[in-house]
């Protein structure tokens, strides 16, 4: 999103309320090192950082953090001048996903789903050895991967080198998420970094039950043993474990699953627009510019 707020920047609108929505931890706005200084790429990822920062003064720029994490990158890599950023969560179309009944486990069977792009950072590949390890308990997993990336051909090696063709399904981009959620048992996310976590609540509005790893942003949505359960350190064995133990504990998984569905009630999209639209108010109030559109 970096190439995106330069753009936006290009032109100066002097009465306007300009904000800038941290969707994710833009590495060019890391702080340099002195190793840094002998790279190339981040001697001119320095120069444009220095140029939005004089735009964002500029314009007065307000930010808004759609995590915890994200602000705290932001308050690390901003100048104290710049510091004006709210935290608000990001926000689902709740009536698209919602399910408000489980899909129970049944027997040995375990039904997961994922959803992301194919990239390193949405550790796809991770779930592979996840299936090995529930197969080495005599469990049969069937993951349906929804999502198109870079990483597909290594993804499909690991999983013809382990012969799961007929349990691992690389499904690429779909048209509707929901309806693969609605026919699963399991939601699992094996993100290593994760900005928020948007893909988590669209399957707790399904009422799924989700496993995942801690990627950092998702942990604003995350409550320990209600909505979910994180494997930290990632560890394939355990992250297995924990699916078993699920599939094994009807009751808990039917009480996680009913409090991840009325979780996921509270990150309505209709809901988000009306904090959105006072945050924007507010700051044309602030700035002494008319409150009209």
């Amino acid at each position: 999103m970096f190439e995106a707020e330069i753009t936006a920047r290009e032109i100066h609108y002097p009465n306007a309320a300009w904000f800038s929505h941290l969707h994710d931890n833009m590495f060019q706005f890391k702080n340099m090192t002195l190793a840094d200084w002998l790279n190339k790429r981040r001697i001119t990822e320095f120069f444009e950082k220095s140029w939005m920062i004089k735009r964002y003064r500029k314009s007065k720029n307000a930010f808004i953090a759609i995590s915890n994490n994200a602000q705290s990158f932001f308050r690390q890599t901003l100048p104290k001048d710049l510091q004006l950023i709210t935290l608000l969560h990001n926000a689902i179309d709740f009536s698209r996903f919602e399910s408000p009944e489980a899909v129970m486990p049944s027997g040995n069977i375990i039904s997961m789903a994922t959803t992301g792009s194919l990239v390193d950072k949405k550790n796809q590949i991770f779930l592979v050895d996840v299936v090995k390890e529930l197969n080495k308990r005599n469990y049969k997993a069937r993951l349906e991967v929804l999502g198109e990336g870079v990483n597909r051909a290594k993804i499909q090696k690991a999983i013809d080198a382990s012969s799961l063709n007929e349990q691992i399904i690389l499904h690429g981009n779909v048209a509707k998420v929901e309806d693969f959620l609605k026919n699963v048992s399991f939601y699992v996310h094996p993100a290593y970094y994760e900005p928020f976590g948007l893909v988590l609540l669209e399957a707790m509005a399904a009422s799924k039950v989700c496993v995942a790893l801690n990627g950092q942003g998702n942990l604003d949505i995350h409550r320990e043993g209600q909505n979910g359960f994180i494997i930290d350190p990632a560890n394939a064995s355990a992250f297995a474990e924990k699916l078993i133990e699920l599939s094994q504990n009807q009751e808990l998984f039917k009480h996680v699953a009913k409090f991840s569905h009325e979780f996921a009630k509270e990150y309505d999209i209709h809901l988000y627009t009306s904090k959105l639209l006072e945050i924007y108010l507010n700051r044309r109030k602030e700035l002494g510019l008319s409150s009209a559109y």
